[in-house]
Formats: C-alpha cells, structure tokens, sequence
C-alpha cells in the first residue's frame, strides 16, 4: 500500500504538445479535487538525452496521497478519474510496482507478451489479434498494444545512374539533405555556464516545401552546383512513427496487468491461449514480466532446495553412519511443512516466493530439531 503513485498516459503518436497539455490540465484539476492527493505532478515526453527517450504523446503523471486517509477509497476514486478517458491508453501503478516492472522487461505491466518478426505490417497485424486474445482472459486488465502510426515522412531515394553521370555520391547528397532538413551540429558556445549548440539548418521556407527542397542545390566534385531533382527522387512517404528491436529482431510488445485473480493463473491462461495463435515462420512470442521473473526465481530456489536437502543428508550420514538415524530425521521435515501449507491454504493458496523462502526456513529448522 504505497501512496506514491506513477501513471502513464499514451495518446496516439502525432498528437500536438498543446493537446497533451490540455488534457493533462484538466486531470491535474479533477485528481487534486479528491480528498487525500496530497502532490501532484507531470512531464509530457522525455528528451532525447534522458534515460528512457519517448515522444510528446507519452505522458507521465505523479500522484502523492496523503497515509492518513482511507488507502482503498483514495485509490478507487483516482481510478474513477483515471477511467474516464477513455481514449488514451493509461494505466495506475504505484511508484515501487512500476520501477520493478520495468527493470525486468523494460515495460511497465505485470505480463509483456513481446512479439518477434521480420515484417512490420505483419507483426501489427498479429499483435492485434494477440490483444484479443488477451483481452478476454479473467483477470486480464489495462491490455494495450504497441502503438504503432504510419506518419508522413520526407525520403529521399538516390539515383545511382543519373548522379554517377555527374560525379556525385550518395555521402555528399545524404550530407546535403540532412544539413538542411535536419540539422547539423558544427560548434557551441558558451553562455553563463551553459553550453549551446550551434546548428546549420535549412529554412523552414525550404524544409517545409517539398517542391523548393528538388531544387536544393548539390555541389559537383569538378566545381559548380546540380539539382537534388537531378540526381534523387524526392517524395513524401508513409513510415513508421517507432521500430523497435531486440536481439536483431523487429518486435512488439502486448502488455497487461492482472487484475482479480492471482499472476500464475492469469499468466497460464494466456499461454494457453497463444497455443491456439498461428504464426508464420520466423515470427514468435515470449512471454515476459513479472511472472516469468517470479517463475525462475521459484525454479532456482526449489533446485537450491533440493540441492541443500541432499547435502544434509549426505552430512547426517556422514555424522551418524546410519541409514535408519538419516531417514528418521528426513521423515520428520516433511510434516514440519504441513503447518506452512496450511497456512498457504488458508490466506488464498497462493505461492509466493516469500512464501517459498518460508518454506526452506522452516526445512532447516526441522531438519535442526530432528538432529
């Protein structure tokens, strides 16, 4: 029951500063107006120096309550606000459950279903059907997909036997074009201990005009100037707005957190679900996220188990020189553990890993007394 709460917020790639700054106004208005939000907070994108880069249409909101209200209330009535917009995707996690989640997968949700292939348009189209798949497990809540929006982009495609003609290479009309469309840096200054950068950057007369941007002149190796027209194509072509990779491969991630059943048993339920997915070849999910941390950990920590019950029987046997002495005190640790199961049982039956770590405590123990 932490009080410290991160919230992200997602519009669609391309949505305008101003539009995620009026939005965000008016949730800081309606969350401060709830009895017990104590702070409230926010940044819209990150900037491209920052540890984790994201556009102006990812937002992030801080919300601090105050211990002495009601915990259940407080965060019900957050949640109400938080649901009534339903056009962004957003989700509300407290600070703590966030760093975690994104530590292990670089996500931040309970269950990451991260999706690999070659083909954009294909991996789109199957994480789509995979968030529906999702989407009606039980206990399967917040599901989103990757965004991903074509957005109008300036590309500019080398002619190599119009330029060779010329004498011109592709360094020096990729230089060209991205000196004056995108900026290149060739200096800073410094200013009352803050440094700038000194940019050469085309016009926004010629940037912002895909007519005047053909006529961009391109110095010839033997002196003089040929038009870009002359030796590139210039269009304006849909792409991407993010391609995201991961061991070389394309990806995408579908995302959820569990809501009203425990983590194994949603998490079980979706894998069984992708079962009954098709995939083409060379496209495959992994399953990711908390429970995949929470299942190897359990693995690891049943194997050292084992692995540490062998020794100490092998050390009583050792010591005693009895097989009858060994299996006295072996017999004994099992029903040390009925107690433990019993009370897994009755506070819902889920094994934790701090439930696990219980059980090895108390299997030293008995193992101890039965000595």
């Amino acid at each position: 029951k932490e009080y410290d709460f991160l919230m992200h917020w997602v519009e669609k790639p391309g949505t305008s500063l101003e539009a995620m700054r009026r939005i965000t106004l008016r949730a800081s208005d309606e969350l401060r107006a709830i009895p017990g939000v104590r702070n409230f907070g926010a940044h819209i994108g990150r900037a491209e120096v920052a540890d984790e880069v994201v556009g102006i249409n990812f937002t992030e909101l801080w919300i601090s309550l105050d211990p002495s209200v009601n915990y259940e209330q407080a965060v019900a009535k957050v949640q109400s606000v938080v649901d009534g917009y339903p056009g962004l995707q957003r989700d509300l996690l407290t600070y703590l459950r966030e760093r975690i989640k994104e530590v292990l997968t670089g996500a931040s949700a309970t269950i990451v279903v991260r999706l690999f292939g070659p083909e954009l348009d294909v991996l789109q189209r199957k994480a789509a059907e995979i968030g529906k798949v999702i989407a009606g497990v039980d206990g399967a809540a917040d599901v989103k997909v990757q965004a991903l929006t074509v957005v109008p982009q300036v590309e500019v495609a080398f002619d190599r036997d119009r330029a060779q003609q010329l004498g011109v290479t592709p360094a020096n009309v990729r230089d060209t074009v991205a000196t004056m469309v995108r900026g290149t840096k060739v200096g800073e200054v410094f200013d009352a201990q803050k440094v700038f950068d000194v940019v050469v950057w085309g016009t926004p007369e010629v940037r912002n005009d895909l007519f005047t941007l053909r006529r961009l002149p391109i110095e010839l190796p033997a002196g003089g100037y040929s038009l870009l027209a002359s030796v590139a194509e210039v269009r304006v072509a849909p792409t991407p707005n993010e391609i995201t990779r991961e061991g070389g491969s394309r990806r995408i991630d579908i995302t959820s957190n569990v809501r009203g059943r425990d983590l194994g048993a949603v998490a079980r339920d979706i894998e069984s679900a992708l079962a009954g997915v098709p995939f083409d070849a060379g496209y495959h999910p992994e399953v990711l996220g908390e429970y995949a941390a929470r299942a190897a950990a359990q693995r690891r920590l049943l194997a050292l188990g084992a692995i540490s019950l062998l020794c100490i029987l092998l050390v009583l046997h050792v010591d005693f020189g009895s097989v009858r002495m060994v299996a006295l005190v072996a017999l004994t640790i099992p029903f040390a553990l009925i107690g433990g199961v019993a009370s897994v049982v009755l506070t819902g039956g889920v094994l934790s890993l701090g439930s696990l770590v219980g059980f090895v405590t108390v299997l030293g123990i008995a193992a101890r007394n039965g000595i």
